[in-house]
């Protein structure tokens, strides 16, 4: 099919988008099919309601349910990158520890809004990706208040932490007055698709439907939390 686009130009790249292409960036897209569909969707529905904001309340109430956990220990967000933004910018001014490599926004957001960032590289060849002696002495780094993210699974080096390696860096970091955050954005892809138990207020969790359940142009996340500060 032969998806007849809009010819755009981007005068910084000097790029014209070809018309046989679908191409979908910054949200939009330029096919006349798929603007028709839309088309016939918003022709049925009252134009006033796209200008309301919708009741979430049964949407806390089923995730709760499903994780078995208080609807008010729940944040919807715009995608996991929304919730990785929201633990970062309630915990600014902290000190930071992440993984490197990782997905860039971890970083990004750990520069703009923390004090100091330790780093545990995976990029040396002797590196044992099942080793988290690192973390656990990167930790030691921290004081209370500070703050951990880590993403399970790893990008790129699709690292996976298990339930006994989480219970034990959970356990450090309670010990020394430390936040964890578990970015489970992929988890659906892993090995082992469980929300961790909570540990009091140590273990904040985000998730995403954007990913294994196909909805990206949704882009609804959520922040699992028990830290009520």
């Amino acid at each position: 099919m032969i998806m007849k686009h809009l010819q755009r130009f981007y005068c910084d790249e000097k790029v014209i988008l070809d018309p046989n292409r679908l191409n979908l960036d910054r949200n939009e897209s330029t096919s006349d099919e798929v603007n028709a569909i839309v088309k016939s969707i918003y022709s049925q529905i009252d134009y006033t309601s796209c200008s309301l904001c919708p009741d979430l309340y049964n949407c806390y109430h089923k995730l709760a349910d499903y994780h078995n956990i208080s609807h008010r220990d729940i944040l919807l967000t715009n995608g996991c990158d929304g919730a990785i933004r929201t633990y970062f910018e309630h915990n600014r001014g902290s000190k930071c520890l992440i993984t490197r490599p990782s997905f860039a926004m971890i970083e990004v957001y750990a520069h703009y809004y923390c004090e100091d960032i330790v780093y545990v590289d995976y990029d040396n060849v002797d590196r044992d990706i099942n080793d988290i002696s690192p973390i656990l002495k990167g930790i030691e780094q921290l004081m209370y208040g500070d703050i951990v993210v880590l993403a399970t699974p790893e990008s790129p080096t699709g690292k996976q932490y298990n339930k006994d390696q989480l219970l034990h860096i959970i356990d450090v970091c309670k010990w020394q007055g430390v936040k964890l955050l578990l970015d489970e954005t992929y988890i659906l892809y892993g090995n082992a698709p469980t929300m961790m138990p909570f540990i009091d207020d140590t273990l904040s969790i985000c998730r995403s439907f954007s990913k294994a359940y196909g909805v990206s142009g949704a882009r609804l996340g959520y922040l699992v939390c028990k830290d009520h500060t």
